[in-house]
């Protein structure tokens, strides 16, 4: 039972409260355990989408993320709130890239901090990078940068400030 609650990123009290019939899970409390499982509902849409599959978004020419797939994820999860932990549960490939494992770590963990849960156990098996990475930029742009970069980023040595990832909520017109 602690296993599949690590897993999906829930407190095993909170397990063992459902088994126990004590507490009526939510969906999202249901899907993150059935995905911790392998499994998924019937009615769940089929393409939710997941940081996992983000694994390959580096550019190695450029030797930079792909900013605009990894946008693209974060923008369809914040137009549908109710894929946001599920998109964390599955484990990336680990790839070549350092930076890379440790952006996508950092994000999974930011979610999992807005949406309330654990973050999910393979973004803390990560470990952060030896030196700051930041995409290039002026002394200022960088001091800028390093104060607006989200905790988790900022905990794995990335520096990337928020409204590169999560544009503003704020609707035009």
């Amino acid at each position: 039972m602690r296993a599949l609650a690590e897993r999906a990123g829930v407190a095993a009290s909170t397990v063992s409260r459902i088994e126990a019939n004590k507490v009526s899970p939510s969906a999202e409390t249901i899907d993150r355990l059935l995905l911790a499982c392998g499994l998924e509902r019937k009615d769940a849409p089929a393409n939710i989408p997941s940081i996992a599959s983000l694994n390959d978004a580096w550019n190695e020419e450029a030797a930079r993320p792909d900013w605009t797939r990894i946008r693209a994820l974060l923008d369809t999860l914040d137009l549908h709130p109710e894929y946001r932990s599920a998109a964390t549960i599955k484990q990336p490939e680990i790839s070549d890239y350092p930076v890379m494992n440790n952006l996508l770590a950092g994000i999974a963990e930011t979610i999992a901090d807005l949406e309330g849960y654990r973050p999910p156990q393979w973004a803390r098996q990560i470990e952060p990078l030896s030196q700051e990475w930041s995409p290039p930029g002026t002394p200022k742009m960088l001091e800028a940068r390093r104060a607006a970069t989200p905790q988790r980023l900022a905990t794995r040595r990335i520096v990337v400030d928020r409204e590169s990832l999560w544009r503003d909520p704020t609707p035009i017109g």
